[in-house]
This record gives C-alpha cells, sequence and structure tokens, in this order.
C-alpha cells in the first residue's frame, strides 16, 4: 500500500454522498489547485473546509476519484447563450481553490439552459461515514509480567488521527510571519 493509498485509507470517514447540484465547467486538469463549477443560482456555494467527491468514468470499470477539501469559494454570475436556442440563461461560476492539487484529468460539462444532462465527471457531496478503525498503542502503568492476564496502560486517551472533521486553512502565514519579525526588528 503507497503512502497515498495509506492516506485515501485514513480519511475514508467520508463516503460519496448525493449528487452536487451542479457540473464540473469543462475540463480540469490533473495538477490544478482550483476547480470550476457551474450551477443554478439559488444553490448553496460550497463552505470552507467541505469535502466534495470528483468520480471519473463513474459507474465503469476505469472508475477513479478524488475527495477535495475547499479552501476558498468565490462565485459569479454569469450570462451564456447556446446557438439554436434563441435566449440567455444565467448560471454561478464557482471557483473553489482546494488543498491538494487534482491527481487526475476529469471531463466536465458546457452550460446548458438543461439540468437533466448527464455529468461527464461525478460531482458529489460527501457524508461522515466513520468507516475506518484505529488502533494505537500507549506506554503502560508498570512492567505486564510475563503470562500475566491483566496490565494497565498509563491512560486509554491519545490522538490516532486529527480529530477535526474540517480543516480550517491558515492563509498568508509567511507574510504573517514576515510582518510579526519586522516589528521586532524595528
Amino acid at each position: 500500500m503507497n503512502g497515498q493509498m495509506r492516506r485515501d485509507f485514513v480519511e475514508r470517514y467520508l463516503a460519496r454522498g448525493p449528487r452536487w447540484q451542479g457540473y464540473l465547467y469543462d475540463t480540469q486538469i490533473k495538477g490544478q489547485r482550483a476547480i470550476r463549477f457551474f450551477q443554478r443560482k439559488q444553490q448553496r456555494l460550497p463552505e470552507v473546509g467541505e469535502t466534495l467527491d470528483l468520480v471519473g468514468d463513474e459507474g465503469k470499470s476505469t472508475e477513479f476519484e478524488q475527495y477535495v477539501r475547499i479552501t476558498k469559494v468565490s462565485s459569479e454570475e454569469r450570462e451564456f447563450l447556446i446557438s439554436g436556442y434563441g435566449q440567455s440563461f444565467v448560471r454561478t461560476v464557482v471557483t473553489a481553490e482546494i488543498s491538494d492539487p487534482l491527481r487526475y484529468t476529469f471531463e466536465g460539462n458546457t452550460p446548458t439552459p438543461y439540468d437533466n444532462e448527464t455529468q461527464k465527471t461525478g460531482f458529489r457531496e460527501t457524508v461522515v461515514a466513520d468507516a475506518a478503525e484505529y488502533f494505537g498503542t500507549v506506554p503502560l502503568k508498570s512492567a505486564a509480567a510475563f503470562g500475566s492476564m491483566q496490565c494497565y496502560a498509563q491512560t486509554i486517551f491519545t490522538q490516532l488521527v486529527p480529530s477535526s472533521r474540517t480543516e480550517t486553512p491558515a492563509i498568508d502565514l509567511n507574510r504573517w510571519r514576515a510582518e510579526q519579525h519586522a516589528d521586532t526588528v524595528r
């Protein structure tokens, strides 16, 4: 099991949830640090710290996925005109910065006035699953005798993995450190 697979297993407290009420906006290329998608303007925007699931080739034997944690969200209302449709329509285009770059290229859709279009990439919310089991060790209160049926741990409480279900991004720390350092030099 490589490092990325181990990380994915530990983070498996999230599972695929319902379909996000929007579509990836055109192709999202491997290595990107932000994703773009469009949705109806009455739909909620994702929150900072929320995790979404991108699923390429969903339901096929070649399926691949990536959970992406949102670190920053911006949106704008855009008007689109499709030739042959005869009138314009408005969608909210959302840009969501993500904590890790995309590991795959995900195919998106072109905006249309219809919402029943098939998603090229599955775009889903996530739900907490707590499906992983965690094990750890703690020091004993005293040495256990050979063949002993009981032993006592110093404590049964320890942090196994980060306990937060959402991350709070700390942005511009280098700038903050530089400002703090500048104050001490003056």
